[in-house]
């Protein structure tokens, strides 16, 4: 079982696990994400922006995502999923789709269209089977989904 709920606040300690699996995978987001909060970038301090977390039933941290005003879009009310990573254990279970989904939910009374760029041919089947679509129309964005209200 987990729980996900919006991050105010993150200490080191808490992203540790997340940061060494995906150090060893070679992806890199996660020790990104890490180094831009601790230095005040991606915080979603913003009221139309988010930082989600997603524990396990011992209140580790297996999840994390965000939503923020995509800087790259010339339109108004676009959102960019930001740094979404799963922990291997907990792929394939839902989770992601969870969490993606809390996203996608805050995200509609925000938006109008939520983008994102992933280089990873499973990441991009993943996103497009929760209803993503495979897409250039945004810059540097692969995948755009429209938020119907």
């Amino acid at each position: 079982m987990y729980q996900i709920n919006k991050i105010s606040n993150l200490e080191y300690e808490e992203w540790f696990e997340l940061i060494k699996q995906s150090k060893a995978e070679g992806i890199r987001f996660p020790p990104r994400l890490e180094k831009e909060y601790a230095i005040g970038i991606h915080r979603c301090q913003q009221p139309e922006e988010a930082l989600f977390g997603m524990q396990d039933d011992k209140n580790k941290l297996i999840a994390v995502g965000g939503v923020n005003c995509d800087p790259y879009s010339d339109f108004v009310k676009v959102g960019r999923v930001r740094r979404f990573f799963v922990s291997k254990k907990w792929r394939r279970t839902g989770a992601g789709s969870s969490l993606l989904e809390a996203m996608i939910s805050f995200s509609r009374d925000h938006y109008n269209f939520l983008v994102l760029y992933s280089d990873s041919e499973s990441a991009s089947s993943f996103y497009v089977s929760t209803g993503f679509e495979r897409t250039g129309d945004f810059p540097y964005s692969t995948h755009m989904m429209k938020l119907l209200r």
